[in-house]
């Protein structure tokens, strides 16, 4: 530099000029980590910031990598800057969006499909819990005396009780945050009732009494180990009696119910009682021989006389005869002479044989069968032109023989005259039976009309024509009837001069909302213009109607009268799921009282 004086100075000092320093490029979103129910701020990662050290806005976060992750965020709109390592700074990023978590809630809920039980009992358990999810854990603790005493799941779980008292359950479920439902003496398990059981042995064949002893209400018999049951008892004595056979041992189990808790006991108390053995008697036999019916010891036409009968018995023992249906008795013999002057009959020959040290047999029986056929056509028979009737002689071992010669068990029979039938058994004995036939002329078929429905106070005038006489089935005899609504089947019989008869029956009915309403039991709200409402079709026949629809939860989600239609809609307005749900229809009048069933939304 040279002064006004001409003098110039020495070189000044070096200076430098950089190049104009960049400003870099705003941050760019990555990846936005939304809040938890477990992390309750969310997460913001930039990506391309500026080589060198860097210093990021809001936040003040420092460093010097390509990456950066803004945590600690709560909800809210955000948008960063990225000042660098020469101080300038980038224009703002584009906004990340931090949005609160929801759902973060959870209830333990669970119900058991029975609560009063017996020892040894089962209840199912079911989750009813809230706010769950596909990670939700279940801990469950069913109390003492349950087998499985603990278990891990939503369920249901099956769990048998093996003591009696009241038993606390408890469900804690967990999905991030915990929540715990105790309920405490939930299961009331009753106790198991005893019994005990005695008999007493016989001598031969009986009835044998079994006594039960208990405090409870109820006791069951049984000869199987309880596979089943063959007799009860609900009243002290508790008594069950058993016929048995000589010789014969027979078990009995028994087993009691509470009649106050309904419980009942195992089948592990039993007796055993015995029957002595009875001498027995020989079979009876008869002089006369050949094929006789299964059962019989003899076959003999009545007034046949000195019929033999024996046994091949022991002679240390006596027998005692009896004929009951005749009076005779013969005590002390082997052997027996009969006159059969009897009409035709079954007769038992009974048999007891008392054995040389006083014991008396079961009575041996067998059966005479005393032939004399006798064939009945009934009484005499009148019925109307153009019927007819069927005589009948049900026998197979009967020869029958009827006015025209044929041989079969029915003659059909369309004119007036007398009958006559002869028979013919297989042991050769005969019978006739005669019946005279009269034939009327056939009334005119009364006609009631067909069936009908009456509605309130209508009435409908029910003319049976005109007749000898007339029977309604409600009770009244003229030839003309009132009937109201609802009167049901009324029939009537009428009969002419001759006691011929005609029969027609109409039913009445009466018109009831089944008849009336349509409810349907789904509907389509979607919008399409095809089932878009719930509609009760002649629902305004009942115009005081008052109509409810609720939920699985019981609550009121329509209400309306009658012509108000049901948009599948809540009482927010907004559409419900696709669900079932119930409706009570309370018609407002006192014939038809209320209606209620399930109707289903379906989209």
């Amino acid at each position: 530099m040279t002064n006004s004086d001409g003098c110039t100075s020495g070189p000044s000092v070096d200076i430098v000029i950089d190049d104009q320093p960049e400003t870099p490029s705003a941050p760019v979103i990555g990846l936005v980590v939304e809040p938890t129910c477990l992390v309750p701020t969310g997460t913001v990662q930039l990506t391309s910031l500026p080589s060198g050290t860097w210093t990021i806005n809001p936040g003040g976060l420092t460093g010097n990598t390509s990456e950066a992750d803004i945590t600690g965020l709560n909800a809210g709109t955000y948008n960063f800057t990225v000042t660098n390592d020469a101080g300038c700074t980038s224009e703002a990023s584009q906004d990340a969006v931090i949005t609160e978590a929801s759902g973060c809630f959870i209830e333990a809920l669970f119900v058991a499909d029975d609560t009063v039980i017996c020892v040894e009992g089962f209840v199912s358990f079911s989750d009813e819990s809230i706010g769950t999810g596909p990670g939700t854990t279940y801990e469950w603790d069913f109390g003492d005396g349950a087998f499985p005493e603990t278990a891990t799941g939503s369920g249901p779980h099956t769990v048998q009780y093996t003591s009696s008292g009241m038993k606390t359950v408890q469900l804690i479920v967990s999905d991030g945050i915990i929540d715990t439902l105790i309920r405490t003496d939930y299961i009331s398990v009753n106790g198991l009732p005893e019994v005990t059981i005695d008999a007493a042995d016989r001598c031969g064949a009986g009835s044998i009494e079994f006594l039960a002893g208990t405090s409870a209400g109820h006791v069951d018999f049984s000869i199987n180990g309880g596979l089943t049951v063959i007799a009860s008892d609900d009243a002290s004595p508790f008594t069950y009696v058993l016929g048995i056979e000589e010789g014969d041992s027979v078990e009995v189990w028994v087993r009691a119910t509470d009649t106050g808790t309904g419980c009942t006991g195992n089948w592990d108390t039993s007796v055993i009682a015995r029957a002595m053995i009875n001498p027995r008697a020989e079979t009876i036999n008869s002089a006369n021989t050949g094929l006789y019916p299964a059962g019989y010891v003899d076959v003999v036409c009545a007034g046949e006389v000195g019929s033999v009968y024996n046994v091949n018995g022991d002679i240390t023992a006596t027998y005692n005869w009896r004929i009951p249906e005749l009076g005779l008795v013969f005590n002390g013999t082997m052997e027996i002479t009969v006159d059969w002057n009897v009409e035709a009959d079954n007769y038992t020959i009974e048999l007891e044989k008392v054995s040389a040290q006083g014991c008396h047999s079961e009575v041996r029986d067998t059966l005479v069968l005393v032939s004399q056929p006798a064939p009945d056509l009934g009484p005499d028979v009148q019925f109307c032109e153009g019927d007819s009737v069927v005589l009948t002689i049900m026998n197979d071992d009967y020869i029958i023989y009827w006015p025209d010669h044929s041989g079969g068990e029915e003659y059909v029979v369309r004119t007036t005259g007398q009958v006559v039938v002869t028979v013919e058994d297989e042991y050769g004995c005969t019978g006739t039976d005669s019946t005279v036939v009269t034939v009327y002329p056939a009334p005119v078929q009364v006609n009631l009309g067909a069936d009908t429905i009456l509605c309130a106070d209508q009435n409908l005038v029910l003319d049976a024509g005109n007749y000898a006489a007339y029977e309604w089935s409600s009770g009244e005899n003229s030839n003309r009837i009132t009937v109201y609504a609802g009167a049901g089947d009324i029939s009537v019989t009428v009969t002419d001069v001759n006691g011929c008869q005609s029969f027609d029956e109409i039913n009445i009915g009466e018109c009831t909302p089944v008849d009336l309403l349509v409810i349907p039991n789904t509907f389509t709200p979607n919008a399409d213009g095809s089932h878009d409402e719930w509609i009760i079709q002649n629902i305004h026949m009942f115009p005081d109607a008052d109509i409810q629809v609720f939920d699985r939860w019981g609550r009121l989600i329509f209400h309306g009268k009658a012509g108000d239609n049901w948009d599948g809609t809540g009482p927010n307005g907004k559409d419900l799921p696709v669900e079932n749900y119930y409706y009570i229809i309370d018609l407002k009048d006192r014939a038809s009282g209320v209606l209620n069933g399930t109707v289903s939304i379906v989209r």
